[in-house]
């Protein structure tokens, strides 16, 4: 009676076993089977490309050639260098501006609804980080308001200040866009540690 006992509870372990075997030893037969019937995938070298380039012959050769490389980018750069002295850029957009607005008014063309910044339906000025009020350019960039006079046919700094109050960190905030009504100013930010606008 013991030993059928003992068999009885030997069993079960031993179909649980036999069942693990069959089941790992499927799953690595089906391991070395494709999934789909996708074509594979080519081969990413021409075998029968010609060889066009050649391996340097000492480590001689290949400083002199890192040499060159070197001198070469340094003329460049000088180059860049001195055509960017000669004629600096001005800042996209505020060229622009500041050559149309002065022969505008000068002119009596402009008008005193003209908008230089996205409006997107008629009388609704959407927000923007450039906006044009009177003479001035109102521009926000990286936190700050900055004002520039347009006027003389040439742009004049003429303040800046922070876009957010004196108790708010403006560590992890963007200030993405404003609005301007008469002589008030509203930045709009979001602030990823506060979770809100």
């Amino acid at each position: 009676m013991k030993n059928f006992i003992r068999a009885t509870r030997t069993t079960p372990f031993i179909f649980a076993a036999l069942a693990a075997g069959v089941l790992i030893t499927a799953l690595a037969a089906c391991a070395g089977r494709p999934v789909s019937s996708a074509p594979a995938p080519p081969i990413p070298w021409n075998k029968d490309a010609k060889k066009t380039m050649r391996s340097f012959g000492s480590d001689e050769e290949l400083k002199s050639y890192f040499r060159k490389l070197a001198e070469a980018r340094k003329k460049e750069m000088a180059r860049a260098r001195r055509e960017a002295n000669a004629n600096p850029p001005s800042p996209p957009g505020l060229a622009q501006a500041a050559s149309d607005t002065p022969a505008k008014a000068a002119s009596g063309l402009a008008s005193k609804d003209e908008s230089i910044t996205n409006t997107q339906h008629t009388g609704v000025d959407e927000g923007d980080i450039v906006k044009l009020h009177g003479d001035h350019l109102v521009v926000l960039r990286r936190g700050r308001l900055f004002t520039v006079a347009i006027g003389s046919g040439a742009l004049k700094p003429i303040s800046m200040a922070d876009a957010f109050g004196p108790e708010i960190d403006p560590r992890y905030t963007w200030y993405d866009e404003m609005l301007v009504s008469e002589d008030t100013v509203a930045v709009i930010g979001y602030s990823y540690e506060r979770g809100g606008t």
